[in-house]
């Protein structure tokens, strides 16, 4: 196969604020599959935050000029840097880290905190919340250690005893963290480069599946990331990266701009020609907005890529207002007002077209939402921390002191606190109390000496006597929230701990570190200039535009040290970053004074550059907006919706499950026979890969040491429960090798864990083959359940639709295979047809928001029932 020159070789797009990078991006990518339809191609496309990752996916496999059949020969592997490290390392390094999980960022902590004492921290040192501050410091202070591949051992410290000894730490968590089988996303990165540097085996592997990398928003990569992206690349270099070095605005987490700046010359300099495109034309805002953020852009002195943005927008539009005032309140009333007459001039449709932005909305937003709310126009705030400031969130802190009190007088004290919340927030709390008796029920459930084995099983408990989901059902992803840090805390307790649990949610709500989530989409958006990168809107207020001096944290000490510094040129390009948010208006304001503070502010720096411009509006405008011409736009309504088969029976099931649990996203407590199913899948992955990577007879393997190696047992009720498991499993694997091993010969593995992503009407439809077999030239698919015995039909007539429109074949049989009784069933599939209007019809009835309870023999087992009998009253 010969690839065209325009494909090959390393590629810079620099593409400015509007100019359509991801537009771009996708139709590379798309371009390539469709000249190649038959051609065996190895993709890998890699962003920055889960949701444009799935962003991306959702786009790319919606494209209709991409026929199902040119994906048959594709490996397309889309994610964050850390979700493609972490798969390339379980399928190409081998059994090392194949049964090594990652944590996400808040897990992560508490991971720390659960292993304080471990890392030599006293009793006194990690008391209450200074535990918790101690591990969110660590967390970063490791992660930075890790991401810019810092020797501590050459690091002067000179006075700094405390950094010095944090530092000191790391060696210890990385080995603790190989012990607990765990990946931080730093980690995960770094042991990858490691792998690749160290063992040209492996490299040529993932070279030899994957010959194209694809790069999103580059200018945001750490060293690290650099690095690790240009090896994997670096046999035929076909890495094409996107960015705009002007929005790198990421330095305070490893972020380093120079990546970006220096990709061409970096190849230049291997005499390697490096093709660049640059993304001029802004098709987001008007005349005026890019002229101003030209002039602020090009005032820069730091090095920088050159480039002249241009409008596809052939109108001048008002021109960006600079305003200050005396006050903040003043401030917010203009604000407001304004607000209020683009409303009454139809220029705002809707008032989630307009985003107020603030460098930090917990410390500078905080009149303006009381203005809006004194003007009852309807706000949402993101990154404002407040999920514990709000009726939801004091009265499940209430719940947790009330469960823990030891005061004769709790329920009394109990009634006080929630007579307190009905006053801050006139949630009509109390008279639910009052009126459904739930302090009478309170008394009766603390004392009838319930035990429980975990934090999130309590929870569930007291959320079922107090009616707390029924009462808080419009809150849906917030409750979700609350089960998912209950959840993640007991992941690292060794016991059931309520008072930890109750100090670590003291701190998450004392230092704001968790978000509400505001549900209501016909609403203002009051975000950070952070949240706001990649968004747009037609009208962007940039708010309480202060200049205000910055509390130093330990990471600041620490750059401190490494002589190291956030330069003036990321505030530049923040500021940036947000004034090319605006589409058709554009108002930047300040305030002299703040009504909490005698303190006088100046403007941000770049105002006052502005501000010497004929180009800015210094008075409070008066447009003739009755005439302004704003750009229409017209976006779909379609919300993406991410299926798999058993997403799709559980709503057939109950759409009530679904609801709680992919609506809501309620997190449940695990019990022995989920965590065995997930143990046994991965026993037989990892036997299955041994067998078609390394040529192992099945029947030479030892399946005992395999079970030894990969046994999850942290979610078991102790060791005899993970032991009985354990036997349990090899006995069933036994059987299955020895009764059936000549299912599993190397040359009729036609896939092990095959993934798909099939889309359809506006569904993207996913899942994974457990294994794939080719016999006799024809292809037969076993599906492995460690159950009861079941009629699988619609399971495996869904794998079989699945399968065909993926690859184009097929299969002629398919097989279920009960472990627990050791039989091979085959099952005959019905029609393509019906399994298409089936998912096409749970689709529409989600979409619709229809979510009924179902109720049936299903509803015995479910983790729900008690929540389901309240909800459903």
């Amino acid at each position: 196969m010969k690839i065209s020159n325009k494909y090959l070789g390393p590629e810079i797009i620099i593409a400015g604020p509007g100019t359509g990078k991801t537009y771009t991006l996708i139709n590379k990518i798309k371009d390539l599959i469709i000249e190649y339809p038959n051609d065996k191609l190895g993709i890998i496309v890699c962003t920055f935050t889960r949701k444009a990752s799935e962003e991306l996916q959702y786009r790319l496999y919606s494209e209709k000029e991409i026929k199902p059949e040119y994906l048959k020969n594709k490996e397309l592997l889309i994610g964050t840097i850390h979700s493609i490290s972490f798969h390339l390392l379980k399928e190409f390094v081998g059994d090392e880290y194949s049964d090594f999980e990652i944590l996400a960022e808040d897990e992560q902590i508490n991971f720390i905190h659960s292993i304080l004492l471990r890392l030599g921290f006293s009793d006194e040192e990690i008391k209450g919340r200074n535990g918790w501050q101690l591990s969110e410091e660590l967390t970063s202070l490791f992660n930075k250690i890790t991401d810019e591949e810092i020797d501590i051992s050459q690091i002067d410290f000179e006075d700094n005893v405390d950094i010095e000894e944090y530092c000191s730490k790391y060696p210890f968590y990385l080995r603790l963290l190989k012990r607990f089988k765990r990946f931080d996303y730093a980690t995960i990165q770094k042991i990858l480069l490691n792998k690749l540097n160290n063992n040209q085996d492996i490299l040529s592997k993932i070279q030899e599946v994957f010959q194209f990398v694809f790069v999103d928003e580059y200018q945001d990569v750490n060293n690290l990331q650099d690095k690790l992206l240009k090896k994997i690349a670096s046999k035929n270099n076909n890495i094409t990266v996107v960015g705009d070095d002007d929005q790198s605005i990421y330095g305070f987490r490893g972020g380093n701009v120079e990546h970006i700046i220096n990709f061409k010359s970096y190849f230049e300099q291997k005499d390697i020609y490096c093709k660049e495109r640059k993304l001029l034309i802004n098709r987001r805002s008007t005349k005026n907005i890019i002229k101003t953020n030209k002039l602020l852009i090009d005032n820069a002195k730091y090095k920088r890529i050159k480039k002249d943005i241009q409008p596809y927008r052939m109108i001048d539009g008002e021109k960006v207002s600079i305003l200050g005032f005396e006050n903040d309140k003043l401030e917010a009333e203009f604000i407001v007002n304004q607000i209020k007459e683009l409303v009454y001039n139809q220029k705002v449709v809707k008032y989630s077209d307009i985003g107020i932005l603030f460098r930090s909305v917990k410390n500078h937003s905080e009149r303006i939402k009381k203005e809006l709310f004194d003007n009852n126009i309807p706000f949402s705030i993101i990154g404002a921390g407040d999920l514990f400031s709000t009726s939801m969130g004091e009265e499940f802190i209430s719940l947790i002191e009330l469960f823990i009190s030891k005061d004769k007088n709790r329920i009394s004290n109990f009634y006080d606190k929630i007579e307190e919340i009905e006053s801050k927030y006139a949630s009509g709390i109390l008279s639910d109390y009052v009126n459904n008796n739930l302090f009478d029920k309170l008394e009766e459930f603390l004392t009838s000496g319930q035990k429980f084995n975990s934090c999130l099983g309590l929870t569930y408990e007291m959320f079922n006597v107090v009616n707390f989901i029924k009462r808080y059902q419009d809150e849906g992803q917030n409750i979700g929230e609350l089960t998912n840090i209950i959840k993640s805390f007991d992941e690292f307790s060794d016991y059931f701990d309520i008072f930890g649990l109750y100090s670590y949610v003291k701190y998450l709500a004392s230092t704001q570190k968790v978000n509400y989530f505001n549900s209501n989409k016909n609403s203002i958006s009051l975000l950070t200039i952070h949240q706001a990168k990649g968004l747009e809107y037609p009208v962007v207020f940039l708010a309480s535009q202060n200049e205000r001096e910055k509390r130093k944290n330990l990471m600041d000490k620490f750059n401190a040290i490494l002589k190291k510094s956030i330069a003036i040129g990321e505030e530049r390009r923040l500021f940036y970053v947000a004034c090319s948010r605006a589409e058709n208006l554009l108002y930047i304001t300040f305030s002299k004074k703040l009504a909490s503070s005698k303190k006088t502010y100046n403007p941000v720096t770049f105002i006052n550059e502005l501000l010497e411009t004929s180009i800015i509006n210094k008075e409070i405008p008066k447009y003739d907006l009755s005439s302004s011409d704003f750009r229409d736009k017209h976006f779909s309504n379609n919300e993406k919706l991410y299926l798999s088969y058993n997403r799709v029976a559980l709503y057939n099931k109950c759409p009530l499950h679904y609801y709680f649990q992919n609506v809501l996203n309620l997190q449940t407590v695990k019990i022995g026979g989920m965590i065995f199913g997930n143990n046994i899948h991965k026993i037989i992955e990892r036997v299955l890969k041994m067998v078609l990577d390394e040529g192992i007879n099945i029947n030479a393997i030892n399946i005992s040491n395999i079970i030894d190696e990969i046994w999850d047992e942290k979610d078991y009720r102790g060791f005899h429960e993970s032991e009985k498991y354990k036997k349990a499993a090899y006995s069933q694997i036994n059987n299955l090798v020895n009764n059936y091993s000549d299912l599993f010969k190397r040359n009729q593995i036609y896939s092990v864990e095959e993934t798909f992503n099939i889309n359809l009407k506006d569904v993207l439809i996913t899942g994974r083959f457990d294994y794939c077999r080719m016999h006799n030239d024809e292809i037969e698919i076993i599906d492995f359940k460690t159950g009861d015995e079941s009629d699988y039909t619609e399971q495996l007539s869904f794998y079989n639709y699945c399968f065909q429109y993926k690859n184009g074949i097929k299969p002629t049989k398919l097989y279920v295979y009960f472990l627990k009784t050791g039989r091979l069933v085959n099952i005959n599939p019905i029609p393509s047809d019906n399994v298409l209007q089936n998912i096409i019809s749970v689709t529409n009835q989600i979409k619709q928001n229809i979510f009924f309870a179902n109720k049936g023999k299903h509803c015995k087992s479910c983790a729900y029932s008690k929540i389901c009998e309240i909800y459903t009253k």
